[in-house]
């Protein structure tokens, strides 16, 4: 639950463009499901991007968020 927060709290600072910076919310979504939390997942998916970015960006399966180390799948 920690490490969700620190992703979430840090997604403006991690990215190139706006696209990448909200993609770290699916992270942050990921984590907080691990950690048991569906009420905090659900909450960052919620700033995850919309439909309308995710097609201004082709539509990408997967995005890297290269502050984290991770590849996370774009839902």
């Amino acid at each position: 639950q920690i490490a969700a927060k620190c992703v979430a709290n840090s997604a403006n600072s991690c990215g190139s463009s706006t696209f990448d910076r909200k993609c770290n919310y699916y992270y942050a979504a990921e984590l907080a499901e691990r950690a048991g939390d569906n009420g905090a997942a659900s909450r960052y998916r919620a700033s995850a991007p919309s439909s309308e970015e995710k097609f201004n960006n082709n539509n990408p399966s997967t995005v890297s968020l290269s502050c984290w180390g991770v590849t996370v799948n774009v839902r």
